[in-house]
This record gives structure tokens, sequence and C-alpha cells, in this order.
């Protein structure tokens, strides 16, 4: 075992604002593509003809978009229809310029930094970033709202003080460029959850709870319970015992679930399913026969029922690998190694099946996980 030891450095953790980490999840939502920052890369490089660009982005920073990253780059601002996605694109005059030139064909031309940035240039990035987001998503349903320092001023008039943004380090060619990306989003107020679709977790375990009876208490009746008390629902009982077997109607939820699905007992213990979904108003069944996954007839669509379900997400920071003899050695007090280091990243795994990989973060005095990669199913994940 290991005798010379020193604690986790958990201050040597990026910290990450707390504001920064929500403002993410909302642009998400707002998008209603998670995925589709994650192609813009590879659409920008398909664009280009290059796939040696590569982007590197660093931390989310809070900031006033007043002040620009790059003395008089060129710059681009992106909207959706709903008015509720604003970002604002910066980059680097050089790597404008070195984009611009290489979708025209021609050798990059030197920049000149004591000249302000052409006006064609400005628009040149925005039909770029606007093309390459095309690309990556038919659906995305951003458009070129201003481009050069009006791009700017609407920006800042329609945000608060400050922004989220992100710094990017492009490597393109045989140099490295910077691009920054500043955002502000809203969720629509109409817009609900993306559809989910109990088919992309794969192989990983659901459990429902088996429900029996349905009844109402108050507060006072439940924090009068004691050991030895008898609960009697009454009425909201849906099944019946008969020479000790069960029999009559269950409904399948999660623990904190009010939709689900219905079934009948069986003498040997066995559920029933019926093609029917619980309603969420009371837990009772009271739709007719809806086609499973739809929600015909009044019925809750079991792809609801199973959105509810919890899933359990270990965040594995290593792994113990030990012979069995070192195993049986272990006292209360030995130093085991994990056999990872501190800026390794960190796996995400649910129902035994890895679904992302990551690195720790401290956000704001809690720790987080931020990811770097979600798995697919042709990558084991699901």
């Amino acid at each position: 075992m290991e005798t010379g030891w020193t604690p986790y450095p958990w201050h040597s953790l990026e910290k990450i604002p707390r504001a920064a980490v929500r403002a993410t999840r909302v642009l998400k939502e707002a998008l209603n593509d998670p995925g589709l920052l994650l192609r813009f890369g590879e659409a920008a490089r398909s664009l280009l003809g290059d796939d040696a660009v590569r982007f590197v982005a660093r931390p989310i920073r809070l900031a006033s978009p007043t002040v620009p990253v790059f003395r008089d780059g060129p710059v681009c601002l992106l909207a959706n229809p709903e008015r509720t996605v604003h970002a604002l694109v910066e980059v680097e005059p050089e790597l404008a310029h070195r984009i611009s030139m290489t979708l025209l064909s021609r050798p990059p031309l030197w920049v000149d930094r004591t000249q302000p940035t052409p006006s064609l240039l400005h628009a040149a990035i925005g039909a770029f970033v606007i093309a390459a987001i095309r690309k990556a998503s038919s659906d995305h349903g951003l458009y070129l709202d201003a481009v050069g320092p009006s791009a700017r001023q609407r920006f800042i008039e329609r945000i608060p003080a400050v922004s989220p943004v992100v710094d990017m380090t492009v490597a393109f060619g045989d140099g490295s460029f910077g691009a920054s990306i500043w955002w502000q989003a809203a969720q629509p107020p109409t817009r609900g959850l993306r559809p989910f679709d109990p088919r992309s977790l794969g192989a990983v375990p659901l459990s429902m709870v088996v429900v029996a009876a349905v009844s109402t208490a108050t507060r006072g009746e439940l924090s009068s319970l004691e050991v030895g008390d008898a609960w009697m629902p009454a009425e909201g009982w849906s099944v019946r015992s008969q020479d000790g077997v069960l029999s009559g109607d269950v409904s399948l939820s999660s623990p904190t679930g009010t939709a689900g699905l219905t079934g009948s007992l069986r003498p040997d213990g066995g559920i029933v399913l019926r093609e029917t979904a619980m309603q969420p108003q009371d837990g009772r069944d009271r739709s007719s026969t809806p086609d499973p996954g739809s929600s015909k007839a009044g019925g809750v669509p079991t792809s609801e029922a199973l959105a509810d379900v919890p899933v359990v997400v270990r965040v594995e920071v290593g792994t113990v690998t030990l012979s069995a003899r070192e195993w049986a050695a272990v006292q209360p007090g030995d130093v085991v190694t994990t056999g990872h280091r501190i800026a390794e990243r960190v796996t995400l795994r649910v129902g035994g099946v890895e679904v992302a990989r990551g690195e720790l973060v401290d956000v704001e005095g809690e720790l987080g996980v931020r990811i770097h990669e979600v798995l697919g199913s042709s990558d084991g994940g699901v």
C-alpha cells in the first residue's frame, strides 16, 4: 500500500461561475438542438476543406461585451425568429482573412492592424458562420441579424450588463488564432421539453414501482403515523386479496412520477400490461386503449411515463486495481491509488454503461463535471 500521500488539491480545479453553467444550459434548450455546437466544428472543417482545423474552447466567463476581445476584429450578430437567442461572434482579424482567402482559394494576405477592418470582411465572417450552422443543422432557426460595429451595439442594447462568453483558440493551417462567442438566451415560453425516446437509453435499466392503491391524506394524518398504526386507503385500493393472493389492477410509474402504465396482477405475481396509460391527475386509469407510445384518447404516452423514471449516474474518478491477495490484506487506514492523475478525465456511467467523459470543475464551491465527450451507441454508450 502507499505510505506517502498528500491530500487531493481541490483548489487547483478550474473554477466556473454557476451563472455561466446555467446560461449554457438555457442556450441549448433555446436552440432545441443540444448537438448543434458540436457539429458546428465538423461543418466548419468541411467548408474550409481542412480536417486539421481545431477549435479549443477555454473556460466560460462572464464579462461586459462593451470591451472588444480583439482590436477592430470582425463581428457578426446571430438571432432566432423568437428573439430568445442572441449570439455575438468576434474573431481575430488574421483569422477572418485566413478564412476568407481559403474560401476564395487565394493565399493569405498580410493584415495591416493600423487600418480599419474592411466592411466586407465583417460580412464574410457572418456568411461563413451562418453557412456552417446551416450545414450542421437544417432546423436551427438562426439568421444573420447584423455585421460590423452595429452588431455589437445591437447586442449590448438587448442584454444585461454582463454576458457569458467563451474564448476559443482556432488552429488553422500553420497558425493559431482567437475567436470569442458572447450570448444571451431565454427559454421560449411555448416550447416544451424535447420528445423523449426510451430507445435512446439502450440497455440502461429503468426501475418502476408497482402501485396498488392511491389515497389522499392531510399533513396532520401523516405526521401522526406511528409504529403499529394501520394505514387504510379505503376506496383507493385497485387490488383485492383472496385466499392470500392479490389480484386486480396496478400501475407502474417512477417513485416520484404521476404518469405511468397500467396492468393486471396474475396469481403467480406477474403483471399483464395493458395498452392504456395512467392519467397524471389522480393515478387512476381513465384512458381507453391508445397505442403504446401515443397519447390518443386522453392517455399518457409510454415515453412520458419512462421519462420520469430516475436513473443513477455514477461519477468515476479512477479505477483501483489490486490482486486478490492485496485486496484481502487491505486494512482501514491503508491508502490505495486510483491510477488517475488530477487533470485526467472522469467517467459518467448509468446502469453499468459509460455515457460521457469529462473533467472535474469547481462551480462556486460545488463539484461539477464538465462534459468533454458524449458516447454514442457505437462507442458503447447509450
